[in-house]
């Protein structure tokens, strides 16, 4: 997957993913300061969740544990309708043409910053090798904690 190829600490992740988040700020500002109508907000809105919903999407496969074919497709469809719902912001906006252009671009940041933001911190929080969070909350049983105490104590006098 795309967020895979990024092999850095988790700091860095997060740090990122943080960076992200306040330039989503700095852009929301700027479309504040356009004063654009509630509708476009809205759409813009949505447009950004449903690109935050790819990256969870594309990485669905470490925390979940699903097929990546599923995961891939289902990202891939809300990839689509985060496109869609962009270019309908675009079609929308009315004035003249640098108004017009200002908005989509910033729409479009807007869209790319909330993927690489939610992708980040996921990536961030489900580092790479950890497999699903169905195991990852339960507690060893008797014989696990029993077995791994006889490990210890080999393992102590292999090395006395």
């Amino acid at each position: 997957m795309l967020f895979e190829r990024f092999i850095w600490e988790e700091e860095y992740l997060g740090l990122i993913s943080g960076i992200s988040f306040v330039l989503i700020g700095v852009f929301a500002y700027a479309i504040y300061l356009l004063s654009v109508s509630y509708i476009i907000l809205g759409l813009i809105t949505g447009a950004m969740c449903t690109s935050a919903l790819t990256a969870l999407m594309f990485q669905l496969p470490r925390i979940k544990e699903v097929k990546p074919g599923v995961s891939t497709f289902a990202g891939g469809l809300l990839l689509g309708v985060t496109v869609l719902i962009w270019a309908i912001v675009s079609s929308l906006t009315s004035g003249e043409f640098l108004r017009r252009v200002e908005l989509s671009g910033i729409a479009g940041i807007l869209a790319i910053l909330s993927f690489f933001a939610v992708g980040f911190l996921i990536l961030a929080l489900y580092p790479p090798g950890m497999r699903g969070l169905s195991n990852a909350h339960v507690a060893p049983s008797r014989e696990e904690r029993k077995k791994e105490k006889k490990d210890d104590i080999e393992d102590i006098i292999e090395r006395l």
